[in-house]
């Protein structure tokens, strides 16, 4: 796989920032790294799949959470976009570091044929909650749900997170509590507290 360029940026969200000898306090920092390179042989769902076993022990090593791993078109490339996270916040050496790492693990498993554009970051402040951990973690925070099949006659719902057990989400929306079985969720993030 040949590297046809590499670029590394920072997306300014809320909370402060510190880039080069520029420094601010309109937001803070979403990190990431961006590689285009080269080739793979699988579907769409078996390649995130398949990454997400080949990267997950790589990112643990480095004592990074895994949070996310997207494969799909954008315009005429492929994007695969690997989302990142640690205690306290991932830095861009951070994303740098394991984007040279996860490229090199793609190729030497020969995970990807198609040329691809790979990015790493953090999954920034309205990070998708996917599974028990991130919920608890996020216990007493806004969160929007968005569900595969109707929960009470409804597939959007608002609500602070309340709890997480027996494999349901539990919201506090106007008072009223609500348990949403965790395999019916779709989409959760969290709500951006400006």
């Amino acid at each position: 796989m040949r590297i046809l360029s590499r670029i590394f940026f920072l997306e300014l969200l809320s909370g402060e920032f510190h880039t080069g000898n520029r420094e601010g306090t309109w937001g803070a920092v979403k990190h990431s790294c961006y590689s285009l390179s080269g080739t793979g042989k699988m579907s769409k769902g078996s390649v995130s799949q398949s990454i997400i076993e080949a990267i997950d022990p790589i990112l643990k090593g480095e004592n990074l959470e895994l949070v996310d791993v997207e494969y799909k078109k954008a315009g005429k490339s492929w994007v695969l976009r690997v989302f990142i996270d640690k205690p306290g916040g991932i830095t861009l050496g951070d994303c740098q570091k394991v984007s040279h790492q996860i490229e090199d693990k793609i190729e030497v498993e020969e995970l990807v044929s198609s040329a691809y554009i790979l990015e790493v970051s953090s999954p920034g402040l309205d990070r998708p909650l996917k599974n028990s951990r991130d919920f608890l973690r996020y216990k007493g925070k806004e969160v929007k749900v968005h569900t595969f099949v109707p929960v009470n006659g409804k597939k959007k719902f608002s609500g602070t997170i309340i709890d997480f057990r027996d494999n349901h989400v539990h919201l506090e929306m106007a008072g009223k509590s609500l348990a949403i079985p965790l395999d019916k969720i779709s989409k959760a993030t969290l709500i951006l507290e400006i």
